[in-house]
């Protein structure tokens, strides 16, 4: 409902082939993960901006990019995004309902489930996050 309100577009894009992917995680980790990833995009970018999802396997993990067009995250903040309590100041001043533990609980799942998170982001211009997570029955990479 929020992405409609203020008309965000919200694509999605999977690209597991004729297999599924199977991740050694719980359903309700992953989708907090994924939910964390999304909702944020869609909190921090402006009206008629976009939020895209994107999916697919290769090298023994799954790896899942949220990419938006939202305010982006100042370089001093970076280093303290993942940190319990922690919001970005630009982030305070355009949404004032938070607590800063959402991508703090995200990276302890990621990392729980033996993957990894990291992000690029550019002010003004938005934030990728990509997180990979180990494909059960995989070769170790």
């Amino acid at each position: 409902v929020p992405a409609l309100e203020k008309q965000i577009a919200l694509t999605w894009q999977c690209e597991s082939g004729e297999q599924p992917v199977v991740i050694s995680a719980t359903n309700e980790g992953l989708d907090r993960i994924l939910n964390n990833l999304v909702s944020n995009g869609i909190k921090y970018t402006p009206a008629g901006g976009r939020v895209d999802v994107h999916l697919w396997q290769a090298g023994g993990y799954a790896h899942l990019k949220v990419s938006d067009t939202g305010i982006g995250i100042p370089e001093e903040s970076q280093a303290h995004l993942f940190e319990e309590f922690y919001r970005a100041p630009n982030a305070k001043a355009q949404v004032k309902e938070g607590t800063g533990l959402g991508m703090a609980i995200t990276r302890d799942l990621v990392v729980r489930y033996g993957g990894r998170i990291g992000m690029e982001r550019k002010v003004g211009e938005g934030t990728t996050f990509a997180v990979m997570l180990p494909v059960r029955g995989a070769p170790p990479a």
